[in-house]
């Protein structure tokens, strides 16, 4: 009946017009939410990067250790990336909706407008999601700053100590170069050189137990029992 399809026209167009009300105003909390992720994105790339600039100085910081928690952090902003590329199109594709634009589509379809307004919805639950992880990851490369810095502390008295024991005893077995057992004593210097500029360089792998204040010790003491033995005449 024409009466009863006017009607039902006219109820439809309102719903309509009421959904498009709710896309328009999710629209306008998913951009406020995607600006916040857009700061956290940038916050940590931020942080990553002046972590990176703390390391490799030659000052002992261990680098494969440092690097994989950077790397993690790392697949958590590119995930972010991509959930933020994700929301954009569908941001697009759903504010060009003819569905969406009033007066674009002659009849609306009411499944397809609620499709478009679930699909924003699923876009802000995956927007507040990795927002999570990504504060998550701010926080564990902060943790990982002042671990750092702490290390640098630490290890800044050891190294000195190292490389002035390194000093004298390449000095001590210059002046005794020549002498029986001195090659066997000289491969170990280079050996213990080798030991002490990976320490500086961060290429040594640490454990909990044996970290690299452990390690510059052990290079020290050992540095310091070829001392001795050049000193009394050890030539053995």
């Amino acid at each position: 009946m024409p009466g009863r399809d006017a009607g039902w026209e006219r109820e439809t167009a309102e719903l309509a017009g009421s959904i498009r009300d709710d896309i328009r105003v999710t629209l306008g909390e998913t951009d406020e939410t995607h600006r916040d992720l857009a700061e956290l994105r940038q916050q940590l790339a931020l942080e990553m990067a002046e972590t990176e600039v703390m390391l490799g100085g030659g000052d002992g910081l261990p680098l494969a250790s440092a690097r994989a928690q950077l790397s993690s952090a790392g697949s958590v902003l590119a995930r972010a990336e991509g959930v933020s590329r994700e929301y954009l199109t569908s941001r697009t594709r759903v504010s060009a909706h003819p569905e969406y634009v009033a007066g674009a589509a002659p009849s609306p379809d009411l499944d397809v407008l609620m499709g478009l307004f679930d699909a924003l919805v699923e876009q802000s639950e995956a927007m507040a999601g990795i927002m999570d992880a990504l504060a998550g990851a701010i926080e564990c490369v902060l943790d990982l700053q002042e671990w750092l810095e702490r290390l640098q502390e630490e290890l800044a008295p050891l190294r000195e100590r190292a490389h002035a024991t390194l000093r004298a005893t390449q000095a001590e077995l210059s002046a005794t170069e020549g002498s029986p057992g001195w090659p066997a004593r000289r491969s170990r210097l280079i050996a213990l050189t080798g030991r002490l500029t990976a320490l500086d360089e961060g290429r040594v792998r640490a454990f909990p137990d044996r970290g690299p204040a452990s390690l510059y010790e052990d290079v020290e003491r050992e540095l310091s029992t070829l001392r001795a033995e050049n000193a009394r005449g050890d030539w053995t």
